[in-house]
């Protein structure tokens, strides 16, 4: 039985206004330093600090133009909504790659401990999605076996990587489809329990 529905954060919960221009740097190099920054940072390896200022250094603009790019997020209230639904039933956690302190700039303390059950921040576990181990963690952190999660991310890899670990995954493409698999997935499931009990 699903017991759990685990969200990625940034790209689900909270969605991006605009592009990041970092990432649009001509030189192939460049841009495979700037990811291998972002993987760093979200490992945990260097702050958000220094990631602003090691990718203005490599793109000739200034921390606080990067830092102003990184920040240009809102909320998906809408699914946000949805999820406080679920836990009536549900527990409702996160699954984020991020920098150490990244998270809190788009939600309080008060708001993480109101919203969600968990949240596995990969830098604070020095873990990465897509690491299959990163997902384990998730559902021993809820005490719920990989079996008894659904996961959604708008990254292909990320919801590979969580089926491969036993994990139902779901690809993040749309408010109204993302709602409309994670009901049928739960209608389905609960389907299954009763014809289980029936036929016992």
């Amino acid at each position: 039985m699903i017991k759990a529905i685990i969200f990625d954060c940034f790209g689900v919960l909270v969605q991006r206004e605009g592009h990041e221009f970092y990432k649009s740097a001509k030189d192939k190099a460049t841009q495979h330093k700037i990811t291998d920054l972002e993987r760093e940072a979200d490992l945990g390896g260097i702050s958000e600090e220094e990631f602003n200022k090691k990718v203005a250094e490599l793109t000739g603009s200034t921390p606080a133009e990067v830092a102003a790019e990184t920040s240009k997020y809102r909320h998906n209230q809408e699914l946000l909504d949805f999820a406080q639904t679920l836990r009536k039933n549900y527990k409702v956690s996160i699954i984020t790659n991020v920098s150490k302190g990244t998270l809190k700039r788009f939600f309080t303390d008060d708001e993480l401990n109101r919203l969600f059950d968990d949240v596995v921040i990969s830098s604070e576990v020095g873990l990465v999605k897509p690491d299959p181990e990163i997902f384990s963690l998730a559902g021993r952190r809820l005490a719920l076996r990989p079996e008894e999660c659904i996961f959604i991310d708008d990254t292909a890899i990320n919801c590979l990587a969580a089926s491969q670990s036993g994990i139902k995954a779901i690809a993040y493409l749309g408010n109204s489809h993302t709602i409309k698999m994670i009901n049928v997935l739960l209608a389905y499931e609960k389907d299954e329990s009763s014809i289980r009990q029936n036929n016992s």
